[in-house]
């Protein structure tokens, strides 16, 4: 892939996984939030058929009902929807390459999922405690305000999947790409503020859920 292939496709992976999420908020949110995704599905409907990603879109359809289904069971284990997630964003990293590359694009799109179901579901705790929304954590820890034990074996598990990351990046190859090499690099060597000195998306992490919390 050349830049301008990249970024079509990167544009038209977006519209079928925008698509598919937006049916997956139409039973999940409240009326207004239900009222404007039912206003966009439109405008996402036909963004997704210009797509003309039939695998992937199968792909992403499918990997959305399973983690929706986890979510209406009530599952207790974040490592399970994030599992699903990890694996949808990795086939939509990994679509149509082959060999080394198709096998890093697939770890990093694999771990960049787990991260984010995992944050997103961190990030929302007090939240989702408030309003009953599933959250794997309110459920894991009963929806009471989160101990220091509790916050670190959330931050511990966020970190362990940004390591995989960095390993993962580590190994894509650029194929004399020098400017995107160069970024990425420099994103990853840049020093975190208040950390010390730390370096990479680890401490960016840890530096950034401390941050978050009110009582630090």
């Amino acid at each position: 892939l050349d830049e301008n292939d990249a970024i079509e496709y990167t544009a038209r992976a977006f519209a079928i996984l925008t698509h598919y999420k937006l049916l997956d908020d139409l039973s999940d949110e409240k009326f207004l939030k239900r009222a404007a995704v039912t206003l966009a599905r439109p405008i996402t409907a036909r963004a997704r058929r210009l797509a003309d990603l039939s695998d992937l879109e199968r792909t992403v359809s499918d990997g959305l009902a399973r983690i929706s289904e986890l979510e209406l069971e009530g599952c207790p284990s974040v490592d399970t929807p994030a599992g699903l997630f990890g694996e949808l964003l990795g086939e939509i990293f990994a679509h149509g390459l082959e060999g080394e590359a198709r096998l890093v694009s697939y770890e990093c799109g694999m771990h960049l999922g787990r991260f984010i179901y995992a944050a997103d579901a961190a990030e929302d705790y007090d939240k989702d405690a408030r309003s009953g929304s599933y959250n794997p954590y309110v459920i894991q820890y009963g929806g009471a305000p989160l101990s220091d034990e509790n916050r670190q074996s959330i931050k511990t598990g966020l970190i362990l999947e940004c390591s995989r990351i960095e390993a993962a990046v580590n190994l894509m190859p650029f194929d004399g790409k020098a400017t995107i090499e160069n970024i990425i690099k420099n994103v990853k060597s840049v020093v975190v503020p208040n950390t010390g000195g730390l370096r990479g998306l680890s401490a960016a992490v840890a530096a950034g859920i401390v941050a978050g919390e009110a009582d630090k």
